[in-house]
Order: structure tokens, then C-alpha cells, then sequence
């Protein structure tokens, strides 16, 4: 029975990640930019721009969960540093914020994961 939920579970985010069809003017549109002028296009032409189309738009959402990971990295390594020094010397809360960076980094970065 634990295979069965484990099946299921990975066929929904299957499912939860499947790109919409783009619109006819987002394929035109790709297709002129491209350099295939305004169609009508072969169908297998017209799947490729689809494709494409559906690409550049995870790569946008992907770029703005990095930037949003990158800030927060940043806004929480800073605050860390910044609470460090009132404290220590520099130095040793230099050393210290180096030394968990990479534990902030993934704890930030599976945070923005889980949240999208």
C-alpha cells in the first residue's frame, strides 16, 4: 500500500508541473521572433514553438524563485553577521557566518522550493 501512495504522490506533481498549451499569438510570436515568420506553420514546427514558448516560461519562473532565494539568502546571512559582530570580533563572526553559510543557503533555498 506504501508503493501505491508513493506512485500516486509522483504522478500528481507530475501532473502539478505540466505546462499549459500557449496561446496561438504566443506561438506566432515566438515564430516570427525565431525567424519563421508569422505561419502558418507545419505541425511539427508549431509543436517546437510550443515547446519553446512553454520553456522560456519555466526558465522566467525559475529565475524569480532564485532571485527571491538569493535576497532572502542575503537579508538572513547579513542579519546573522551583523548580530555576530555586536557580540564577537569581526573576525571570529566573519568565521563563524562563513562557517554556516551553506546550511543558511540550503535551508533558504528548500524554503523558496517548498513555497512555490
Amino acid at each position: 500500500m506504501v508503493g501505491h501512495f508513493h506512485t500516486a504522490h509522483n504522478t500528481a506533481q507530475r501532473e502539478a508541473t505540466v505546462a499549459r498549451m500557449p496561446s496561438d499569438a504566443e506561438i506566432q510570436t515566438a515564430g516570427i521572433e525565431l525567424g519563421h515568420g508569422p505561419g502558418p506553420y507545419p505541425t511539427k514546427l508549431r509543436a517546437q514553438l510550443a515547446k519553446t514558448v512553454q520553456e522560456a516560461g519555466r526558465m522566467e519562473s525559475q529565475a524569480r524563485r532564485e532571485e527571491t532565494a538569493s535576497a532572502t539568502f542575503s537579508d538572513r546571512i547579513g542579519d546573522l553577521h551583523d548580530s555576530l559582530t555586536t557580540r564577537l570580533p569581526a573576525d571570529v563572526a566573519g568565521a563563524v557566518t562563513a562557517a554556516v553559510a551553506a546550511q543558511v543557503y540550503r535551508e533558504v533555498t528548500t524554503q523558496e522550493n517548498t513555497a512555490q
